[in-house]
């Protein structure tokens, strides 16, 4: 195992379920703003989406995909935890406050 794994860290997993269940809660608010997407959750966002989603309405993209690329963002925050460890955790509790 790695000197640098954090076990801790792995309770606080969002994973793709909780992600559908927040679009479908309307808890996770995915919008187009100036050509990009945007996604927010409660009182904060991030950018999603690659170019390929420009001037894309979120309402257009398949739910699956949709999924997959919030996901993918959230991944990258979760795999750079030292950096987005706090932001990560405002999404996690915040999902499970709120689904």
């Amino acid at each position: 195992m790695s000197a640098n794994f954090n076990k801790e860290k792995y309770k606080y997993y969002i994973g793709r379920k909780m992600i559908e269940d927040g679009l479908m809660a309307k808890v996770v608010n995915p919008k187009q703003i100036d050509g990009v997407l945007i996604c927010k959750i409660g009182e904060h966002w991030f950018y999603f989406g690659g170019s390929e989603y420009e001037n894309e309405d979120p309402k257009n993209i398949p739910f699956d995909i949709l999924v997959e690329e919030i996901k993918n963002v959230l991944d990258d925050f979760f795999e750079d935890w030292d950096f987005y460890e706090t932001e990560y955790k405002y999404y996690y509790f915040y999902l499970c406050e709120n689904i």
